[in-house]
């Protein structure tokens, strides 16, 4: 099982919530204030991890996630929720990456085809998950000393 710090954590965190909210314009009516609700829904975030996750982690140590929605609503509902659950995110993965392509095009690789992007991105992301977690924290840790 592969392990990673809590300040390998956290930098994945904060980097990840810098780095989507431009993507997505998150609060671009507050202007420069912006930073307040990205810090807001990272507390929101923080507060369902600790109250939540963790919790049902405390329970059942040896379940993964799936196994633990299926325990906790039932094998009908927790697979609805499963399924319902694969999709969304899956369809926010398709969403990210095609908007991160569309970014590129307008604004860095103006005369790339978007395919050539597109398929680079996921060669890349691709090998970060075959690498696994622990190598991705580790990357992430560099870059940000």
């Amino acid at each position: 099982m592969e392990r990673i710090s809590q300040s390998q954590l956290a930098a994945m965190i904060v980097l990840f919530q810098i780095g989507s909210s431009p993507l997505f314009l998150l609060a671009s009516e507050a202007g420069a204030d912006a930073w307040i609700s990205v810090l807001i829904g990272m507390i929101g975030g923080l507060l369902l991890l600790l109250l939540v996750t963790l919790q049902l982690y405390r329970r059942m140590p040896e379940e993964d996630l799936f196994d633990m929605i299926e325990r906790t609503f039932g094998k009908v509902a927790g697979s609805l929720l499963t399924a319902v659950y694969i999709v969304y995110f899956g369809y926010k993965a398709v969403r990210n990456v095609r908007e991160f392509g569309d970014l590129m095009i307008l604004y860095l690789l103006p005369s790339t085809p978007l395919w050539f992007i597109l398929l680079t991105l996921l060669v890349v992301a691709a090998y970060a998950v075959f690498q696994g977690i622990e190598v991705f924290s580790r990357v992430l840790r560099f870059c940000c000393r």
